[in-house]
């Protein structure tokens, strides 16, 4: 008994600490891509939006052989790289 208790609040808690962060994601859809892809178009230049341009690519390929997961892989990196700081040029600028 104390065990499903348990279990069905780990259930729960995983269920809320996970939501928030698909529901920010664009999805797995053309338009979430369409999407994705200007907000990243728009950028500055950097090695940064080269590594998530690719990403968006892979994840358009995943998307039109039907690979939903492997999508939905590609644009969890894209988000987490838009998440992340710039590197500091070498030059200071």
């Amino acid at each position: 008994m104390k065990f499903s208790i348990f279990a069905a609040t780990m259930v729960a808690a995983s269920a809320l600490a996970f939501g928030p962060a698909s529901a920010k994601m664009m999805g797995c859809s053309s338009e979430g891509l369409t999407k994705t892809e200007s907000a990243v178009e728009a950028m500055p230049d950097s090695p940064n939006k080269m590594r998530m341009q690719k990403e968006i690519g892979q994840a358009n390929t995943d998307i039109s052989t039907g690979n939903m997961r492997g999508c939905a892989m590609h644009m969890g990196r894209v988000e987490r790289m838009s998440m992340m700081k710039p590197a500091m040029n070498p030059s200071g600028m």
